[in-house]
């Protein structure tokens, strides 16, 4: 009896361990090739995402696509002081080979000014004008004119054929591509697509380039409307079974007919008998 309880409690070991490595190993292949967690630091991406928001970013969206003008990325910057890697979440602004710059607070790309207005916020944007007095000029080298930030266009810039220029939808507040520190990024340094904010929940949802719909209540009508469909297609299949059946009813009516016996003056209950026609 020891033997088989050795043995058995050896087995629970071996499942146990069998189950945690191939539950390690399907995290860390969904962690680095499919989805990675990310937490929002900081205020440059107000209010689209905010301080403190956790998630996913889709790591396999970013091997297996090209960067696309105006989405959300998760870039991965380097200090070139200490070494550390750091991830940031900025938006897509200049592709490559493009000239990009800041002329009195308004940008253009290839000399033509561009159109923000569907992923940034114009509440957002207008309360930064007001305060500070522009939106998309740079506070360059730490300079100041009686103790206030002096704000500068930018510029220009021309990419390379791997260099991307991003920012923070918090233009005031984002340290970007605008930063000469900081620069282009190359597709390389592009580590995820997008954010799918878990928590709070009051900001569960997709953000790839507006401020996102609500994921949510996207697949509760989504899944609300699947199951209309599967009762419709059941109902649908009950149907036409009911007809088949009244179909060979009244086939079976029509082949046989209800006929006089030898001694009856006419068709009754018991002296008439089915015959096929």
């Amino acid at each position: 009896m020891k033997k088989e309880e050795k043995t058995s409690i050896g087995k629970e070991i071996f499942e146990f361990l069998k189950v945690f490595v191939i539950s390690a190993v399907a995290v860390l292949l969904f962690a680095n090739f499919i989805a990675h967690p990310v937490t929002v630091v900081g205020h440059s991406m107000d209010p689209t995402l905010a301080d403190g928001e956790y998630g996913f970013t889709s790591v396999i969206g970013a091997k297996t696509g090209k960067p696309e003008r105006n989405k959300i990325v998760v870039v991965t910057m380097e200090d070139p002081k200490t070494g550390e890697k750091a991830e940031w979440v900025k938006r897509i602004i200049g592709m490559p080979g493009e000239t990009i710059e800041c002329k009195d607070d308004v940008i253009y790309i290839d000399g033509k000014a561009i159109d923000e207005s569907s992923y940034l916020n114009p509440e957002y944007t207008a309360m930064q004008k007001e305060q500070f007095g522009c939106l998309n000029k740079y506070f360059i080298g730490n300079r100041t004119q009686d103790g206030i930030p002096i704000w500068e266009d930018w510029g220009p810039i021309t990419l390379g054929e791997d260099e991307y220029f991003v920012m923070g939808d918090n233009r005031t507040n984002s340290k970007d591509s605008r930063d000469p520190s900081v620069g282009p990024v190359k597709e390389s340094q592009i580590y995820g697509k997008g954010v799918f904010v878990l928590y709070p929940f009051s900001s569960f949802g997709l953000k790839l380039e507006k401020e996102g719909r609500n994921a949510f209540l996207f697949c509760f009508f989504w899944m609300r409307y699947n199951k209309k469909v599967q009762r419709m297609d059941k109902y649908d299949a009950k149907k036409r079974q009911e007809d088949k059946k009244r179909a060979r009813r009244r086939a079976a009516n029509v082949q046989y007919q209800l006929v006089p016996g030898p001694y009856d003056k006419g068709p009754t209950p018991n002296g008439g008998k089915f015959k096929k026609s």
